[in-house]
């Protein structure tokens, strides 16, 4: 019998690519994958609601995420989790995946009636998968939250063996081939049946500068972010680059008067599915996971100019170490770039 695959609290676009390429790893023609999509700050919804099939056979929905009535054969199903292997129905199951973590209150999707095998994955929202105590402070207090510490440990133990049957992501298997290429199958599918109005291009003399919200998060005020984007157009101009800018979903920011004409991106395409279909000389941004996924998957040069921020700034988006180690394998600080002829 087919499987089903849902992925619950889908917010961005890079949501929506980690929690699928893993879905369709799995998956065979016939099985079903349900994306659960929920808004961003100020109740933004990054995603469309949509339905497809994917080449391989697979139906694939982008809902808005509901919760239903459930009764206690589903928490039954989800202890059999534990039982020995041999006592396990393995026909019909259905797996469910939040990212970072098992999320308990995803069962509620599930009919009072409904008691299949339960699998459980996590996938990745990015750099934030693995932000450390002190990052989840601080991305609290920048988004006006209140901070819980037994919240912050109880997500920790949620992220185990003991409730997850298989972590997913593509930064903590940079070298895998097999995550990269579902990764890339999952922009692929996202690209031809949500994007595919953005045809394709080459820009062998731009630099895709990805944006932050910065100035929304407290980070910049508006004429420090304005003089950033001046400096690197300036850096890159000397080196018979053109600065062009996608600007983040999140980022309210105005930049078509800070670049020549033409050179913001307005799309609502992902960085990752962009990049599929624009080729361009490299890529920049400020910590970004843009800046990750983009040299991992495409094999873009990819530039950092979080030197060039404020160090107060800095210091409030330091990395961890092993997200240090990522940026410096796959991305090159602006400041390796001065003797450097391109």
């Amino acid at each position: 019998m087919p499987n089903t695959y849902h992925a619950f609290d889908v917010i961005s676009p890079f949501h929506a690519i980690s929690s699928l390429s893993y879905c369709l790893y799995q998956s065979s023609a016939n099985d079903s994958i349900t994306l659960h999509i929920v808004p961003a700050m100020h109740g933004q919804y990054l995603l469309k609601e949509c339905s497809f099939m994917t080449l391989s056979g697979v139906h694939v929905e982008l809902v808005h995420q509901t919760k239903r009535s459930i009764g206690l054969g589903v928490f039954g199903s989800l202890l059999r989790r534990w039982m020995p292997k041999g006592s396990q129905n393995s026909e019909n199951s259905v797996f469910l995946g939040h990212h970072t973590y098992f999320k308990p209150t995803v069962l509620k999707y599930l009919s009072k009636s409904t008691a299949p095998h339960i699998k459980t994955f996590a996938f990745e929202e990015g750099i934030g998968s693995y932000h450390t105590l002190t990052q989840e402070r601080e991305v609290s207090l920048r988004e006006g939250k209140r901070f819980y510490m037994v919240k912050f440990f109880l997500k920790r133990l949620l992220a185990t063996k003991l409730f997850l049957d298989q972590r997913w992501g593509l930064l903590n298997s940079a070298d895998n081939e097999n995550v990269r290429y579902w990764h890339t199958l999952a922009v692929t599918e996202l690209a031809r049946n949500l994007y595919a109005e953005e045809g394709e291009s080459s820009v062998p003399d731009g630099v895709l500068f990805f944006t932050s919200p910065l100035v929304c998060l407290g980070l910049l005020n508006n004429q420090e972010n304005e003089e950033l984007i001046i400096k690197i157009r300036t850096f890159l101009k000397h080196r018979g680059k053109m600065l062009y800018i996608k600007p983040h979903p999140l980022d309210q920011q105005v930049y078509e008067h800070l670049v020549e004409p033409g050179c913001v991106v307005n799309t609502q395409a992902p960085a990752e599915v962009h990049l599929i279909q624009h080729r361009y000389a490299a890529v920049a941004g400020v910590n970004s996971g843009a800046l990750l996924t983009a040299s991992m998957m495409f094999n873009v040069r990819a530039i950092n100019f979080c030197s060039w921020l404020p160090r107060l700034a800095q210091q409030k988006l330091l990395l961890g170490p092993n997200l240090q180690t990522l940026f410096t394998q796959y991305t090159c600080d602006c400041e390796e770039l001065y003797d450097d002829s391109w």
